[in-house]
């Protein structure tokens, strides 16, 4: 299955008509993103089983100049640390691609936080896992701040200090002289009180002497004002999205937490809002969501942004819709009924009973009976309840199919007698043949003969005269024969309905049908030796840019991962790159983690408690294989790799391996894309440093 990207772009109209020097008028850009656009519902054990959707809101034209700017972080006891993060993520969100930024902390000492940087995501976490200090230094912050400025600022950039405080001054050297000195260089500082303790001459004064200047209290029109000070014109206020998801569609989780509160007809409605979008800023929301039913659905129909222009006029513009397809894993039925009454009699109304009949993942819609099991179905209804009267005496079998929502069938067979009152006679009903099959093995292998085995089957009266064979489930007799015992061989993995039709010499017939499942072990011939020795070959695996970021260590932490989750919450590039990580790209990431992990605790000993084996002797420039027993009794699953790898008593590398292209993907690479040994398909994840790469071959 392909996934694919959808990104939908919508310039709507201006916002105001007062034209900049660059001769372009401010305007609001959407764009609107889900990845992938086709996914399976909850709960089908195939990935993915979510998309991740995200909604951009970019104020145009870009930005003359780029803004180099030091965020001051006030943690000192006598300040509030819940408003500090705030304003400073604030002013994060309202940067501009090619814009820096720098922290500095302070309490009783000060420090640089982050130098001057264009790593948005590293300052998101910076600020968010900040923690409470005691005494302020406020002089030295102002001096470590303007230093990080004179020593690594732009020449072409706008430079400026923001600093949210409460003004008060208890260790180090004077603030005053450091903003006289940040004046001299022509670097603002622009002063927010945040205390009910507040200094305001202080930070009053300290704002004045850089040029720069004093907002007594925090609000949306503070960093509206300090923005525009800085050449980034206000393109829209007062912004509110709405994004409406119809039933089908379950809320996963936002990045920027929303406002969720049900709308008609089971609809969530989730709800953001935003002061101000700014010239050259980037807000992005980002959220998750999964479906309950398969289909094709439009997202987006009846969402909506509203928001104030220029000249303080609302506006409306509905989110276009996207196309997303929901693709579903169908479980089959469960068939089952009752009759009663149990011992019935010659004209008593039997009725039978279907409501024990289960669908796993939706509904049964019909329920079709077979009087005699002779594969014909005489009554397909609608409801699982149906009465009849049987009018002769004698052994009856009763077929019945259920078939659910998505067409998948399953059916049940029980046998039961009508019986005569003493001193009663009655006709005779001519006994129908049972059919039944058992088949080894019970986990057959493509490509290996499975053996059927019709004994158990009954005539009836008579005997019978043929046993007939639909190996696929698909209405043709493929095979037929006089004798019950037969053998087939399955040359692809999957599922496979197996039907076997009886007729005695009275011409009556009965069916039966069981569901096999082929699975991709290793295929018979096949030397395992090829998978330890063998020069891999063929294959499609790129080191991309992103991902030789993340794994540039050998490992993947959970550090990584908060890293990679926060770039794509706040829709930042991976450092190093103009790539933005999408859904899949953290779905790799975090089985990447796993695997890191297990290399950390699955030692030779674990690794021979969960049943690996050494295979073979070492292998020259590659190591020591150990093999999973599963590879020769049980069916291969991509989630567990059957092969690792030692050095020196070290986990290095771990191999998974499918023997069908079929068998799905892992790590976000199809199996068809992975390197061969002979036959097998063999995907290679590498625990330590390779330079060519954590898929190398």
């Amino acid at each position: 299955m392909s996934l694919k990207r959808l990104v939908i772009v919508l310039v709507f109209t201006a916002l105001a008509s007062v034209a900049r020097s660059t001769g372009q008028i401010p305007v609001l850009q959407i764009e609107q993103m889900v990845d992938p656009t086709t996914f399976f519902t909850k709960g089908s054990g195939q990935s993915p089983e979510s998309a991740a959707v995200k909604i951009l809101l970019r104020g145009q034209p870009k930005p003359e100049r780029p803004i180099d700017l030091v965020f001051i972080l006030d943690r000192s006891a006598s300040t509030n640390l819940a408003t500090v993060k705030k304003i400073a993520l604030e002013f994060l969100h309202h940067l501009s691609e090619g814009d820096r930024i720098g922290l500095v902390v302070l309490a009783e000492r000060a420090e640089t936080l982050l130098s001057l940087s264009e790593d948005r995501a590293q300052a998101y976490q910076l600020i968010e896992s900040l923690t409470r200090g005691k005494q302020t230094a406020l002089g030295e912050a102002l001096a470590v701040a303007l230093d990080e400025l004179l020593q690594n600022g732009r020449p072409d950039a706008l430079r400026a200090i923001v600093l949210p405080s409460d003004g008060n001054n208890l260790v180090g050297r004077l603030p005053l002289p450091e903003a006289q000195r940040a004046g001299t260089h022509q670097i603002p500082i622009y002063a927010v009180g945040i205390s009910s303790n507040l200094n305001r001459t202080a930070l009053s004064r300290i704002a004045a002497a850089s040029g720069g200047s004093f907002f007594g209290a925090y609000s949306a029109n503070v960093y509206e004002s300090i923005f525009k000070r800085l050449g980034r014109e206000a393109v829209a206020r007062h912004l509110r999205l709405t994004v409406t998801l119809p039933a089908i569609f379950i809320f996963e989780g936002a990045f920027e937490p929303a406002q969720v509160r049900r709308g008609a007809q089971g609809a969530t409605v989730l709800e953001w809002s935003f002061p101000v979008v700014v010239q050259g800023e980037t807000r992005t929301v980002a959220f998750q969501i999964g479906a309950r039913q398969a289909g094709a659905f439009l997202l987006g129909a009846g969402s909506l942004l509203e928001y104030r222009d220029l000249k303080n006029k609302l506006q409306r513009e509905p989110i276009p819709p996207v196309a997303l397809k929901i693709e579903k894993i169908n479980k089959p039925p469960l068939a089952a009924f009752r009759f009663s009454p149990e011992l019935p009699r010659l004209n008593d109304r039997v009725c039978f009973d279907a409501r024990e009949s289960k669908d796993p993942d939706g509904k049964i819609i019909q329920y079709a009976w077979d009087w005699e099991s002779d594969g014909t179905f005489d009554a397909v209804l609608k409801e699982p309840r149906v009465c009849r009267v049987f009018d002769v005496t004698g052994s009856f079998n009763v077929t019945l199919r259920v078939t659910d929502e998505d067409g998948a069938t399953a059916q049940v067979t029980r046998s039961f007698s009508i019986h005569l009152l003493p001193g009663v006679t009655a006709p005779v009903a001519v006994a129908i043949p049972t059919a039944r099959f058992t088949f080894h093995p019970t986990t057959p292998n493509a490509g290996e003969p499975v053996s059927f085995d019709a004994s158990e089957s009954r005539s009836g009266n008579g005997e019978i005269v043929q046993y007939e064979w639909d190996w696929d489930g698909d209405g043709t007799f493929d095979e037929r024969g006089t004798i019950p015992q037969v053998q087939h061989t399955f040359s692809d993995s999957g599922p496979r309905t197996v039907v076997l039709r009886v007729t005695n010499s009275q011409q009556k017939s009965a069916t039966f049908s069981q569901q096999l499942v082929i699975i991709g072990r290793v295929p018979f011939g096949f030397k395992l030796e090829t998978l330890a020795t063998a020069q891999l070959s063929g294959g499609e695996l790129g080191w991309e840019p992103w991902l030789r970021y993340y794994t540039r260590d050998g490992r993947v932490t959970d550090e990584d991962l908060r890293d990679a989750a926060t770039r794509f919450g706040i829709g930042v590039y991976v450092p190093g790159t103009r790539y933005l990580l999408m859904q899949q790209d953290l779905e790799t990431l975090n089985h990447l983690n796993q695997i890191y992990k297990l290399g950390k605790t699955l030692n030779i000993s674990a690794a021979e408690a969960k049943g690996y084996r050494a295979f073979g002797s070492e292998v020259s420039g590659l190591g020591q294989i150990y093999l999973h027993e599963k590879i020769l009794n049980q069916p291969l699953a991509l989630a567990t790799p059957p092969l690792l790898i030692y050095r020196e008593q070290k986990l290095v590398a771990v191999r998974y391996v499918a023997f069908s292209t079929e068998e799905g993907r892992l790590f976000g690479l199809s199996v068809h894309r992975w390197p061969k040994a002979g036959d097998a398909f063999v995907l290679t994840v590498w625990l330590i440093p390779n330079p060519n790469g954590p898929f190398a071959p």
